[in-house]
C-alpha cells in the first residue's frame, strides 16, 4: 500500500507471488523430469512445454503486479492488465458504488491479506473483485468510509437534525401598577439601584405617563 496525493494505493500481496512462483517452478520441474527421461520428437515437445510454463510463469507475476486498487476523494480507481488490448480501467465515483466487502481465511488473517470486493448496487449487479489483496481490510474499510461520506452529504436538509433554537433571555419586567405614582416611584427607585438602564427607565416612564 502507497499514499500518493491523497489517494491511497494498494496491490496484490506477497503471497500471490509465492503462489504464482512455486506453481510455476513445480511444473516446470516436473516437466524437466519428463523432458530427461523422453528422446527424439517427444523431447523437443516436452522442452517447449517447459519454455512456456516459464513464460507463462513471468508474464503472470507481471500481471499481479499490474493491478492496482486506489481510494481517491473523489471515487475508487481499479487497474490490471499488461497488454494493450487487455488492460482494465475501472473507475467509479462514490456516488455509484454501493458497497464494498472482503473475506480472508485463516492465514489471510495471520499474514494480512484477503479477498476484496465492491458492488455498484443492492443485489446482483455489477461488482469487481480481487483476490490475495494486500491489507484487504483496511482497503475495504477506506471504500466504505467514502460511500458513507457521500451519502452524508447528499441526505436531506430536512433529515439533519436541528438544535432547538435558546430561549431569549428575559429582561426585568415592571408590571403595571394601578397608581402611576407609584410607580415612578418605584421605577426610580430601580434606577438609582442600578436594576435597569436609563433607556429602560425612560420606556418605563412613558409607558405609565401614558396609561
Amino acid at each position: 500500500m502507497t499514499d500518493t496525493a491523497g489517494a491511497m494505493v494498494f496491490h496484490k500481496s506477497f503471497i500471490a507471488y509465492v503462489y504464482t512462483a512455486v506453481g510455476t517452478l513445480l511444473l516446470a520441474g516436473f516437466l524437466g523430469l519428463v523432458d530427461a527421461a523422453v528422446s527424439g520428437g517427444a523431447k523437443s515437445f516436452v522442452t517447449l512445454l517447459v519454455v512456456a510454463v516459464v513464460v507463462r510463469g513471468l508474464y503472470r507475476l507481471a500481471w499481479l503486479r499490474s493491478i492496482s486498487w486506489t481510494v481517491m476523494p473523489g471515487g475508487l480507481s481499479i487497474r490490471r492488465g499488461i497488454l494493450p488490448w487487455r488492460k482494465l480501467s475501472w473507475f467509479n465515483p462514490w456516488p455509484n458504488l454501493f458497497e464494498g466487502w472482503y473475506r480472508h481465511g485463516f492465514f489471510g488473517f495471520i499474514l494480512n491479506y484477503g479477498t476484496c470486493g465492491v458492488t455498484r448496487g443492492e443485489g446482483v449487479t455489477t461488482k469487481m473483485s480481487d483476490t490475495r489483496m494486500h491489507d484487504a481490510k483496511r482497503l475495504c474499510g477506506l471504500v466504505n468510509e467514502g460511500i458513507g461520506t457521500h451519502r452524508q452529504r447528499m441526505m436531506p436538509a430536512a433529515a439533519m437534525p436541528v438544535a432547538a433554537p435558546a430561549p431569549p433571555i428575559a429582561g426585568p419586567t415592571i408590571a403595571a401598577p394601578a397608581d402611576p405614582l407609584a410607580g415612578l416611584s418605584e421605577i426610580s427607585r430601580l434606577l438609582a439601584n442600578g436594576d435597569i438602564t436609563r433607556e429602560e427607565f425612560d420606556r418605563l416612564k412613558a409607558r405609565l405617563i401614558g396609561s
